[in-house]
């Protein structure tokens, strides 16, 4: 299970609140929500506060918050590419999630091992997302219905992932109960 708590409601909150204040009303927060999922036998879950924190200028807020989830002792599930392994922050994480493995990023058994070896090296487990064909402004997003269908079998099957999440999935075009109903290779699977 995946938590995702939003910080920059707490800020919205009280305005006034220093950085100092509200990091420490984030602790408060994920102490709380600790104390809950013991008082009620929670399943395992993870914190994930950050979509592809090593992008877009989010280094400031993963150094900011990722301390903090652990101070708390929660475990940190996050979106990542390969290099973002580089990334120190990145040690913090236990669930490091592989975004945009497509055939051409993992075009032999080789390369799936590599990136596999990469972070379980780095003391993680080794997930994976991407798959769910849609385009956004004219651009497809997670490529086309033959990558989609690579990433969920042959590449699921070599990683030896320990687990996969769809990001979209069910893009139907005419059937609600088909997602690779398109007319052809590069069918948009907007809705």
């Amino acid at each position: 299970m995946l938590l995702a708590p939003d910080i920059a409601h707490i800020k919205q909150s009280n305005p006034k609140a220093t950085a100092d204040e509200v990091n420490q009303a984030y602790l408060d927060i994920l102490l709380e929500l600790k104390k809950l999922a013991k008082q009620h036998n929670w399943p395992d879950y993870a914190i994930y506060s950050i979509d592809e924190p090593f992008c877009h200028q989010r280094h400031a807020l993963v150094n900011r918050l990722y301390p903090i989830e652990k101070q708390s002792g929660h475990k940190i599930y996050t979106t990542i590419g390969a290099n973002d392994l580089l990334e120190p922050a990145c040690s913090l994480v236990d669930f490091k999630c592989m975004n945009n493995v497509y055939y051409s990023d993992m075009p032999t058994k080789a390369a799936t091992e590599q990136l596999r070896k990469k972070v379980l090296d780095s003391g993680a487990d080794f997930w994976w997302y991407g798959t769910g064909c849609y385009s956004r402004n004219g651009v497809m997003e997670d490529c086309n219905i033959i990558m989609n269908r690579f990433m969920l079998g042959l590449f699921h099957w070599r990683s030896y992932a320990t687990g996969a999440w769809c990001w979209t999935f069910c893009r139907p075009v005419a059937s609600q109960f088909n997602d690779f109903d398109g007319t052809d290779f590069w069918t948009k699977k907007d809705q």
